[in-house]
């Protein structure tokens, strides 16, 4: 149920807004998320884009005050609808049913390990001690949002930022989305498709880094505790760089177990051994 009611709040041109009383909470528990649309993303006067839909989880609303400050852009967007694709049919239509009030609570929750919903960056401020947000491939996705964001739109087929995001993340059989939102909505739900494509989505302006350079496997985002590894003896030869190759065994006699650390983000990390391995 929107509640901001009356006139439409628009941003100043340095994309500011105050939403100060004009509201009222349904409850102190009530799940709530701000929701931007349309506009002009900085293109020059009279340039609007009507696919923008940018979006903030926030939370319950009796948690916000007058000197809450909320960061809505490409990173919450995708913290958003990752985390409440269960809940979500698009940008309009996000609930449960009150049997399912806990795990919708728990979903907006989640939020706050992707993302700072006050800066809009992640990872987010409850992320557990000794785990992980995959923030670069949450970075690249944000940055295939910001590819259509920051143009005129599109719509899908017809080439534009806008028009190549809505072909990747048309489901198969369904129909193409027309708004971010919901283009990152059919993604989270839809992780294995079209995952390469997704990957060129980015513009020459990227916006928000670290990001992936090779496709993962897929577009899932898990939350994982720390890689340790613990070996006896072993070799680690980084090349000067996050990558590397660490082997656990004894490297004279060519055995042991080879894992090649391909990005800092451990959920993508290859395991790979030797044809003849031998104990380490």
């Amino acid at each position: 149920v929107p509640l901001l009611q009356g006139t439409p709040v628009l941003t100043d041109v340095n994309g500011g807004f105050t939403i100060t009383g004009l509201y009222s909470c349904p409850s102190q528990s009530t799940p709530v998320f701000l929701l931007a649309t349309g506009g002009n993303p900085g293109l020059g006067a009279g340039a609007t884009n009507p696919n923008i839909a940018l979006m903030s989880a926030l939370g319950p609303c009796g948690n916000l005050t007058s000197s809450t400050f909320i960061a809505v852009d490409e990173v919450s967007t995708v913290a958003a609808a990752y985390s409440l694709s269960p809940f979500m049919n698009n940008y309009t239509s996000v609930g449960s049913t009150s049997n399912d009030a806990a795990s919708l609570a728990t979903a907006f929750a989640l939020v706050n390990q992707y993302v700072d919903t006050a800066t809009g960056l992640g990872p987010g401020p409850a992320l557990a001690a000794g785990h992980t947000a995959p923030i670069a491939a949450l970075y690249t996705l944000a940055d295939a949002l910001a590819a259509c964001v920051n143009s005129v739109g599109g719509s899908a087929g017809d080439g534009s930022a806008c028009g190549r995001l809505f072909d990747a993340a048309t489901p198969g059989g369904g129909s193409a989305p027309v708004n971010t939102v919901d283009a990152i909505l059919n993604i989270a739900k839809n992780p294995t498709r079209n995952v390469s494509d997704i990957l060129l989505l980015s513009g020459a302006i990227v916006p928000f880094s670290p990001s992936l350079t090779t496709a993962p496997a897929d577009w899932t985002l898990p939350i994982l505790p720390n890689l340790t590894l613990t070996a006896a003896f072993g070799t680690v030869d980084t090349n000067g760089s996050a990558n590397g190759t660490i082997t656990l065994g004894d490297p004279a006699s060519n055995g042991g177990l080879v894992i090649t650390v391909i990005s800092s983000d451990t959920s993508h990390v290859t395991v790979t051994s030797p044809s003849s391995v031998a104990p380490g």
